[in-house]
């Protein structure tokens, strides 16, 4: 057999290889990047809704807290020039139109811009968290309704799909997470 041919064959081979090793990892990493950004914006869209409603707390005469714990939040508010509810609320029960198994649903019943009355929407979460505080820095924690001066919204999203497993094999899955503290004007003291 001749030796250049051979060689040739080797090189070759090589060079195949490592196409295709740097073909899987930009795949790979295109792959992270794609659910980073999903998962990042799942989390920027529930910031802008819940921050939207949050607004509106306190917001009128007639407005008040209805009730709340640490996976809820229900108050009454003018919007639009009419008294309506919001409600968020976090079920245990899984989301159901994703693969991952810790996706929980959370509800967001209250106004939309066009619709009449109040809509019903569900988002996957995999925490939804609502403290209350008696002062505006968020330091004393209050579950009285009537003693309510801020109130701290923690919210964390999951990927609907893994991007690796641990050592274990159990799947991973990229969080994105966002908290604020809401300091409702009209009920400042």
């Amino acid at each position: 057999m001749n030796l250049g041919i051979t060689i040739s064959y080797i090189v070759g081979g090589i060079l195949l290889i490592s196409i295709l090793t740097l073909n899987n990892t930009v795949m790979q990493s295109s792959y992270q990047h794609t659910v980073d950004i999903t998962t990042d914006t799942r989390v920027d869209n529930l910031r802008q809704l819940i921050s939207h409603d949050m607004n509106y707390l306190a917001f009128g005469e007639k407005s008040k807290i209805l009730n709340f714990s640490n996976n809820h939040l229900r108050f009454k508010a003018t919007y639009r020039g009419k008294n309506r509810e919001f409600q968020w609320k976090l079920q245990n029960s899984g989301f159901g139109k994703t693969s991952n198994p810790n996706d929980k649903s959370l509800m967001r019943v209250g106004p939309m811009d066009d619709a009449p009355g109040n809509v019903q929407s569900k988002y996957p979460v995999v925490r939804f968290h609502v403290q209350a505080f008696s002062d505006k820095k968020g330091t004393i924690k209050t579950a009285s309704k009537d003693e309510v001066r801020s109130i701290l919204v923690e919210i964390i999203v999951e990927s609907a799909e893994p991007i690796g497993e641990d050592p274990q094999g159990s799947p991973i899955y990229r969080q994105s997470g966002w908290k604020k503290l809401f300091l409702p004007d009209n009920i400042m003291i």
